[in-house]
């Protein structure tokens, strides 16, 4: 796996918080600002990509 970087994760962040209404109040960013908005928040919640193992 790798964390992903802040322009990576900021739609990632934003659909996390869209389909998942419970983590709304952990974001400063809301569902009408753009995915850069949560990019800036990156630091707080990382997101990482899930790699497969090498053979």
């Amino acid at each position: 796996m790798r964390e992903v970087g802040a322009d990576e994760a900021g739609p990632v962040l934003k659909a996390y918080a869209r389909t998942a209404p419970a983590t709304r109040p952990y974001f400063g960013a809301g569902l009408d600002d753009p995915p850069e908005a949560f990019a800036r928040e990156a630091h707080l919640h990382p997101v990482f990509e899930l790699l497969p193992a090498p053979a």
